[in-house]
């Protein structure tokens, strides 16, 4: 028995008048052994405090997504913020997140420092910032296949060649 099984009994077990197949337990298995046991286990917690009935696959992997990835994101304006308090000093503190510091590098953190238009370059960043997260949170989405499809298929580009060819109205280098 797989560790995603043995985390998944205490799933099944939590909903005692739902009808589990065999087939439904595969399907689980199969789906959710991306994510690691422990914090499976934990998002299963979770599930069984707040949901009165047997979440879907796509509930626990949202679910997992906010507890291990999304309250670790800062929201666009705790981003700016120490964008701009950056802004003067002689020797940096690295970001706190790694995408703060592709936004910043999508404008320029020389650009950013100099610029006489603070409020511009705000919106400019937290725009790009928004992209970032979402672009992210599009690509995290996507299952292994789909994600070798894309690949196959359409060619994913770098995150920030993607984020320069929006900001520059879609043209391609």
């Amino acid at each position: 028995m797989s560790d995603t099984q043995v985390v998944l009994k205490s799933l099944f077990a939590a909903y005692p008048n739902t009808q589990v197949t065999p087939e439904t337990v595969i399907v689980y298995v199969e789906d959710l052994s991306d994510i690691p046991a422990d914090e499976l286990r934990a998002v299963i917690k979770q599930a069984r405090a707040q949901l009165k009935f047997l979440p879907t696959i796509a509930e626990l992997k949202s679910m997992h997504k906010l507890l291990i990835r999304d309250l670790a994101i800062p929201t666009a304006e705790q981003a700016w913020e120490e964008v701009r308090r950056s802004f003067g000093r002689i020797n940096r503190s690295p970001w706190s997140h790694p995408f703060i510091e592709e936004a910043v590098n999508v404008i320029g953190y020389r650009e950013l420092g100099m610029s006489e238009n603070q409020g511009n370059d705000m919106a400019r960043f937290l725009k790009i910032y928004a992209n970032l997260v979402e672009r992210k949170d599009q690509v995290a989405r996507l299952t292994p296949e789909a994600r070798q499809l894309a690949e196959r298929k359409v060619g994913m580009l770098s995150m920030n060649e993607s984020l320069k060819q929006l900001m520059n109205g879609g043209d391609h280098d």
